[in-house]
């Protein structure tokens, strides 16, 4: 996600993590070992992900500025990759 969001600077694009269901701990400690430059919304009740509707752990939702999710993908995601480069490219194109 890193990677990704590094790829799009510049771009109308803005990424956010949200750490469900862990303690402050455990995501101090993994900040510690993962350097990242983008919000992360802390959902230690996984209140946020119920709201969301997330069954599976990662689920990733791309929403245009609009509010409106255009994409969900569930499972891990290589988000540098073109494939998924691709995707946000044709949603970006398609809210100009």
């Amino acid at each position: 996600m890193q990677r990704l969001k590094e790829k799009m600077a510049g771009r109308p694009f803005v990424m956010l993590g949200v750490d469900s269901g862990e303690s402050a701990a455990d995501l101090d400690g993994f900040l510690e070992k993962v350097q990242v430059d983008f919000a992360i919304l802390f959902d230690p009740d996984g209140a946020a992900t119920r709201r969301w509707k997330v069954y599976a752990l990662p689920t990733s939702f791309l929403v245009d500025p609009q509010g409106r999710v255009r994409h969900v993908i569930t499972g891990p995601k290589e988000w540098d990759g073109q494939e998924a480069l691709s995707l946000i490219e044709s949603l970006l194109e398609g809210n100009r």
